[in-house]
């Protein structure tokens, strides 16, 4: 699908208005339906009409062919047939040649583009939309400085530059989104356990120091500490006699 903007009509006009001297059936039909913009119609007569002139088919036939071409999206086929009118034709065509080669470049740039809009995408994508801008910026300028002034091509021209630019923000918010998927996301915060209040641990009742105890109490405690000891002092003697007496014991 060819773009109203770029002056495709303004090339059609032209390349009519080269013609009016050449006849044939097949020539004449394809020049009519230029005119009335049946491209498909156009495309297919004006090709009927160069393989039948062969050789000698004119650089107006050729470029009225890559006019028709161009409109039906072959635009390889038009380049070559805008190229073999520039040989044949010379520099008449030379400016013609060029502005095509602007609109075909800009045509295959916005299918690279809209490949490159896909979710699925890489960023790198936009980088083929972005030379094919490139190429139809050139192309037009180099049709404008051939022409000496050219309004049509320089508004070409600045529509690539726009163009560029656009592609290349793209590209950028592109790269900007797949940077944000790539990043972890940031820890979440657990939230702050639920502050457990601690059960009063019923302390043991100390032992009453000697200090509480009463003088009797104190005089009662130290008794029996000196029956304990006596009683130990009592067994441990009692035990070295036995072994003593065991040691001397004749069997």
């Amino acid at each position: 699908m060819m773009i109203r903007p770029l002056n495709l009509l303004l090339l059609t006009a032209l390349g009519v208005a080269l013609i009016g001297c050449l006849r044939g059936d097949d020539f004449t039909a394809g020049v009519r339906a230029l005119e009335a913009e049946q491209w498909s119609d156009a495309d297919a007569a004006l090709r009927s009409a160069v393989g039948a002139a062969g050789a000698k088919a004119s650089p107006e036939l050729l470029f009225d062919r890559a006019l028709a071409a161009l409109h039906v999206g072959s635009g390889r086929e038009a380049e070559i047939a805008a190229e073999r009118a520039t040989v044949r034709g010379g520099d008449r065509f030379g400016e013609l040649t060029e502005f095509l080669f602007g609109n075909s470049s800009y045509a295959r740039c916005e299918r690279s583009e809209a490949r490159a809009d896909l979710p699925e995408a890489e960023p790198f994508a936009y980088d083929v939309a972005i030379l094919q801008a490139e190429k139809a910026r050139i192309a037009w300028q180099t049709a404008a400085v051939r022409r000496g002034d050219w309004p049509a091509a320089r508004r070409n021209v600045e529509r690539a530059l726009l163009k560029l630019e656009q592609l290349r923000r793209k590209k950028q918010e592109k790269v900007d989104e797949q940077k944000k998927k790539e990043k972890p996301d940031p820890p979440k915060n657990d939230p702050p356990e639920p502050e457990v209040e601690e059960e009063e641990v019923e302390q043991p009742a100390l032992e009453p120091s000697l200090q509480e105890l009463s003088p009797d109490q104190v005089q009662r405690l130290l008794e029996k500490l000196a029956l304990k000891e006596r009683e130990k002092r009592a067994m441990r003697q009692a035990e070295r006699r036995e072994r003593t007496s065991a040691g001397t014991r004749d069997w």
